[in-house]
């Protein structure tokens, strides 16, 4: 289902988080955190390597595996996911490469130099090289990773004519094979409020912001440190782009400025409760929001439609996701309650049908994580007003 998805990545599909904020003193001090951030990461993935991590208590740990060893390959019609094997607990973890964005250029960052592993201290001395190469205009590459914003099908193409090169083949490889993509952003001159760094995150802001610029301490007993001289120059990213992809890439910037302008982000702060008032009245938090979402969408345009909420069913082996459908008959019945402007209807019967909307959410989620109840190949009861499906499987 979502490899068959035709729709660019930021925005419609690809998730975010926002980290509480940092207030640097000047540049140097940003490449402090990200070599801080890089050092742990490199440990976390020693323990996923090593299969080492403390499992979950009953859930299946198999996702982690393919944290840093997934990439999604976009096809003409369907993406492909590519995973390479996980190293196993019986071998030395490899660590790889990251690769570094830094003003729309892309460098190599080896996590390991003649078998020792980068300390803290390293990868500050290659990420401050990096960002002083990123400044020489003068060696500035096409910003290719425009295409990566654009519709699947739309980067499909423009991959294929970029493999039709050797060096660009190289590049290609060296990005689907990295560990993570670390992005450098430069200011963008907006105010960094809470939505502003959302959308940031979200799409960059755009071609003429950072939207080009997108594709951890290991154990100490494993921890070598390498003099800072015999650290190599990272390697910058070449790509070699004909009349006719340059033309594509021009094209890929407008859909991303279209995508933007599309995008409407405002980030709500509400204090006026928690989830441990909704727990004091018997209701579950994530259940309670699911309405509180169905009731909002109803009194902007008077109707309920399929909404996806994803379940973890990481209870059984190989478990991912499965679906929970918010749009429910009682959930319906609530936002009519609540939008009735002819005041016919009580605060107490207002109340009735939230709790039952709530309840019936709290439901379904139980038998969605216990794998009773799927919503993936179900057959569709069809309103004017909402769309509910279930399907017992068990």
């Amino acid at each position: 289902m979502y490899l068959n998805n035709r729709l660019a990545l930021p925005v419609n599909s690809s998730p975010v988080l926002v980290f509480p904020r940092q207030d640097f003193r000047d540049r140097d001090d940003s490449l402090r955190f990200a070599a801080h951030l890089i050092s742990g990461l490199m440990e976390y993935k020693v323990m996923v390597d090593r299969r080492t991590l403390p499992p979950d208590c009953e859930l299946c740990m198999e996702q982690y595996y393919h944290l840093f060893t997934s990439y999604r390959r976009p096809g003409l019609q369907k993406d492909s996911l590519i995973t390479q094997s996980s190293t196993g607990a019986e071998k030395t973890p490899e660590h790889g490469h990251i690769i570094v964005a830094s003003n729309n250029q892309f460098f190599v960052l080896n996590l390991t130099e003649k078998s020792r592993w980068l300390d803290e201290s390293d990868i500050l001395t290659q990420l401050t090289r990096i960002s002083k190469m990123a400044e020489k205009m003068e060696e500035q590459r096409p910003p290719v990773g425009l295409f990566t914003s654009d519709g699947r099908t739309e980067w499909a193409k423009a991959r294929d004519l970029l493999l039709k090169d050797p060096v660009n083949r190289e590049s290609l490889e060296l990005m689907e094979r990295c560990v993570c993509v670390l992005c450098l952003d430069e200011p963008t001159g907006v105010q960094p409020t809470d939505s502003n760094r959302a959308s940031l995150i979200l799409h960059g802001g755009g071609h003429d912001k950072n939207g080009a610029n997108r594709w951890s301490r290991s154990p100490s007993k494993l921890m070598k440190r390498s003099s800072a001289s015999d650290l190599p120059v990272p390697q910058r990213l070449s790509w070699n782009c004909s009349s006719q992809i340059l033309s594509m890439l021009s094209s890929s910037a407008n859909n991303l400025q279209r995508l933007v302008r599309n995008l409407d982000m405002e980030v709500l702060r509400f204090r006026g409760y928690g989830k441990d008032f909704i727990k004091k009245q018997k209701m579950s938090p994530d259940a309670y929001i699911q309405v509180a979402l169905q009731l909002a969408f109803y009194r902007c345009t008077r109707k309920s439609v399929s909404t996806y909420e994803s379940a973890s069913t990481r209870r059984f082996r190989h478990g991912r996701v499965e679906n929970i459908r918010s749009s429910t008959a009682e959930a319906l019945h609530f936002s009519r309650a609540m939008t009735d402007e002819g005041g016919c209807v009580q605060d107490s019967e207002k109340m009735e049908r939230l709790r039952k909307a709530v309840d019936t959410q709290t439901h379904n989620t139980k038998m969605v994580h216990s794998h009773f109840y799927t919503t993936q190949n179900s057959n569709i009861l069809n309103s004017t007003e909402f769309y509910f499906a279930t399907h017992r499987t068990g």
